[in-house]
């Protein structure tokens, strides 16, 4: 069974709130996954705005002052105080410049809400990649980008119209994906011929593929005779071919 790639959706939430406070990013420090102590304990992002009193416009930022912290709701709380407390003099960051922003999941789902491959086909997909487009210089929106259509790529990909932008992007796993449409396709002739009780060596001159090729599909495929479901075929060479 082909395993499930864990998604790294931090730095797209950083860059997804660089996005939303676009505007206003001149007034604020971000700071990605900071080490609060010298052990490795990071929160997710802290947000220093730089300019006292003046209210962020976006929804997000209205309840910032000037220490923001932004993190799960267990651990923001001790990321708090150790964030208060580990400095040089008593009070230098005072506990009422401070704000806790929580992330209420694993995924924030308002910020970041087509990360669990919710995005649907059609006019949604085309939306982000026309706003994709007009930003795609911007390695946030890059970022941010990324892991959306690695979240929701079987639907994404099969977008005929997907912009140049995003192709360039995703070039590489276009180009895995176009391989392995090819690959299936010799695997399913393979399947067709063993049906009819070819052999190998007749099935390789057939297909003008090598012999070796074609005697690992075919003991690929004996495990999965007489139905011979391609996809577990493929998956199944693809693992052997990992462990050499």
């Amino acid at each position: 069974m082909e395993q499930k790639t864990r998604l790294q959706w931090h730095p797209a939430f950083a860059a997804v709130l660089r996005i939303e406070l676009e505007k206003e990013l001149d007034r604020l420090e971000i700071e990605d996954e900071v080490q609060l102590t010298k052990k490795p304990l990071q929160m997710d992002v802290l947000l220093i705005k730089k300019d006292g009193e003046k209210p962020i416009e976006k929804n997000i930022g209205r309840i910032f002052r000037k220490h923001n912290l932004i993190d799960d709701f267990y651990k923001v709380y001790g990321y708090a105080c150790i964030y208060q407390s580990d400095t040089d003099r008593v009070m230098e960051i005072r506990p009422q410049e401070l704000t806790l922003t929580f992330v209420c999941s694993r995924f924030p789902r308002k910020l970041l809400q087509h990360l669990r491959g919710n995005l649907r086909r059609g006019r949604e997909i085309e939306e982000l990649m026309e706003r994709y487009e007009e930003h795609s210089h911007s390695r946030w929106y890059q970022s941010a980008m990324d892991l959306i259509v690695r979240a929701n790529w079987e639907k994404v990909k099969e977008e005929k119209d997907m912009c140049e932008a995003l192709r360039e992007l995703f070039a590489d796993e276009l180009q895995e994906s176009e391989d392995a449409g090819a690959e299936k396709q010799i695997i399913s002739v393979v399947c067709k011929k063993l049906e009819k009780n070819r052999g190998v060596s007749e099935i390789s001159e057939a297909l003008e593929e090598p012999e070796e090729k074609i005697r690992l599909i075919c003991e690929a495929a004996a495990d999965y005779a007489p139905d011979y479901d391609v996809d577990k075929i493929y998956n199944k060479l693809r693992e052997g071919e990992s462990r050499k």
